[in-house]
């Protein structure tokens, strides 16, 4: 092979760490830097960091950003936040050091109607510096926008998509769980629900994403919890994973 993809990893979480596990096995795949702000994971080896069998790597997480991107990657691979507003800075950060990005903040997969200011804002920018930016993952970016997307393109007409998504967070990280609510007892969950901080985050993206591509006449998106509290306590103690989770009762 006479050149590889040079690659940063940014963000070392748990996903971040199955990414640059997976780099790792491509021949075609160089991973140069890596950037986190954890001090227990700064200075340390990704490898080790990230759980690999062949670790050490001889890459060295840093939470210097912008020394890290001056290694001119080629691409860089973001993996720190759902929230578009919350990684603007790293993002744009990562488009002037004259990098690609492939990344998974969800808000990111078709912020075109969410966040229609802060996407355009990316689109200049990416363009500036002649780089691309790409939102994508599992969810959203694939099972219940892009997949029914390239389903419906073997049909003539399409008058109604749907998709459902059923998850047993016990399962999953400990990042999902927290921010799906588990462990918080019922007034703590209602609390959260009521203020916009536990939802289904890139639903609304989804929406749009598909809404756009089958020309369906979506006017105005809004994301609910229509769970109640009630609906989603245990009467049992569950032992995920990464938690134990106690049974919770409503007063």
């Amino acid at each position: 092979m006479k050149k590889k993809i040079r690659a940063i990893q940014y963000g070392v979480g748990p996903i971040g760490a199955s990414i640059a596990r997976l780099m790792r096995e491509k021949q075609a795949i160089e991973i140069i830097g890596a950037i986190d702000t954890d001090p227990a994971k700064v200075g340390r080896d990704l490898g080790e960091v990230a759980g690999a069998a062949d670790a050490p790597w001889g890459v060295k997480i840093s939470a210097e950003a912008k020394e890290v991107l001056e290694q001119a990657a080629d691409v860089v691979i973001h993996s720190t936040s759902s929230s578009l507003a919350k990684v603007m800075d790293q993002l744009l950060m990562c488009l002037e050091a004259e990098s690609c990005i492939v990344s998974t903040c969800e808000e990111l997969s078709y912020p075109f109607r969410t966040h229609p200011e802060l996407a355009a804002k990316l689109d200049t920018a990416a363009k500036e510096w002649g780089v691309a930016l790409v939102g994508t993952g599992v969810n959203p970016g694939f099972v219940m926008d892009k997949l029914i997307v390239t389903l419906a393109a073997v049909s003539q007409r399409i008058e109604h998509a749907k998709a459902l998504r059923v998850v047993d967070a016990s399962k999953r990280r400990l990042p999902l769980q927290k921010k799906i609510g588990a462990g918080m007892t019922v007034e703590e969950f209602r609390a959260q629900v009521k203020a916009g901080v536990i939802k289904h985050v890139g639903l609304p993206e989804s929406v749009a994403m598909v809404a756009d591509s089958l020309n369906l006449p979506v006017e105005e998106i809004t994301a609910a919890s229509r769970k109640t509290a009630k609906n989603w306590c245990t009467s049992n103690c569950r032992c995920t994973s990464v938690r134990r989770i106690l049974p919770t009762r409503s007063h």
